[in-house]
């Protein structure tokens, strides 16, 4: 994933990747769990409110998201998801992803500094 990247690339900070999902110290991890659901509960929310929110509470300057990621299918999927306690919640949403449709996708197209494909970046 290009998020996994960025640090080294662009000498930014990313709040989730997969590639920082280590289990090895309890207390980093439990955080990464935290901050994982939390975005989970933000990008698949149908309230803009939440997603300001989260936005301010964890400083988001900038959002990378695949337009993939709101196929209830893509979801249910990743396997590092469903090693973690996460994956209840992100089943939760694929389903509900197949009744409603989330303002998140709408906002990233208004907001998008950059887009390749199925993949945009937007400005907070």
């Amino acid at each position: 994933m290009e998020a996994d990247e960025l640090p080294s690339f662009a000498k930014r900070s990313v709040l989730v990747a997969r590639k920082y999902a280590i289990t090895y110290q309890p207390a980093y991890y439990r955080q990464f769990l935290q901050r994982t659901e939390a975005l989970a509960r933000a990008q698949y929310s149908l309230d803009r409110s939440e997603i300001k929110q989260f936005t301010k509470k964890y400083k988001v300057d900038f959002w990378l998201l695949d337009q993939q990621e709101f196929n209830p299918d893509y979801l249910t999927q990743k396997s590092w998801l469903k090693q973690t306690s996460v994956y209840p919640l992100v089943h939760a949403t694929a389903a509900s992803l197949k009744e409603h449709e989330v303002p998140l996708p709408k906002l990233m197209k208004m907001c998008a500094v950059w887009q390749k494909d199925e993949l945009f970046l937007a400005s907070t």
